[in-house]
């Protein structure tokens, strides 16, 4: 049987029962968001461009909902260009996204269209260059997504615990605070 969270269940209906330092940096990263950031400092507009295509095809976000800005997030990421671990020969993680980029927008200029070389290069057995890279994408984006606010609804996340704190720990059990889950009786 299939569990959904209820509709009308929102995590930043909460955000006043947060300390003051938590509702600033959770109003913080929402209006990030919302400024519509389209520069990439570090990739350029080029690779970013193909990077937020990218992103879009691997993390494809829900329509009308706010759109979160994951392949600039990224982009800004990648100033610090020896953080994290490396596979092998791989170059560091700016290095290892400015290439492979380069890479996929050769593959583009020839006429191949982005999902096409997603599929390709996902179908590929061995751990080749760009399948790593798209992995390393995949984590990035995903760990970026579902971190931030506007996508907590989506899996649940009630937001901060504090200063309520969890109470009810048995199996099956939630926090008054917590949203609520309707059994279907069919797939919707």
């Amino acid at each position: 049987m299939k569990y959904v969270i209820a509709e009308n269940y929102n995590s930043l209906d909460r955000l006043k029962s947060w300390d003051e330092e938590t509702q600033k940096a959770i109003q913080k990263r929402i209006l990030e968001e919302k400024k519509g950031k389209t520069a990439f400092s570090f990739l350029g507009i080029d690779k970013g461009r193909i990077l937020k295509a990218l992103v879009d095809l691997l993390i494809p976000q829900p329509a009308g909902e706010t759109y979160i800005e994951i392949a600039e997030i990224i982009d800004r990421s990648l100033t610090h260009k020896k953080e994290g671990v490396r596979y092998g020969d791989d170059p560091w993680r700016g290095e290892f996204y400015e290439q492979s980029l380069a890479v996929i927008m050769d593959m583009t200029a020839t006429g191949a269209a982005i999902e096409r070389i997603l599929s390709s290069v996902l179908r590929k057995n061995d751990e080749y260059p760009l399948k790593r890279f798209v992995r390393l994408v995949l984590r990035d984006a995903a760990l970026i997504y579902y971190s931030h606010p506007s996508a907590w609804n989506e899996i649940g996340f009630p937001g901060p615990s504090y200063p309520e704190g969890y109470f009810m720990l048995g199996c099956g059990e939630s926090d008054p605070w917590e949203p609520q889950y309707r059994k279907l009786d069919h797939e919707e």
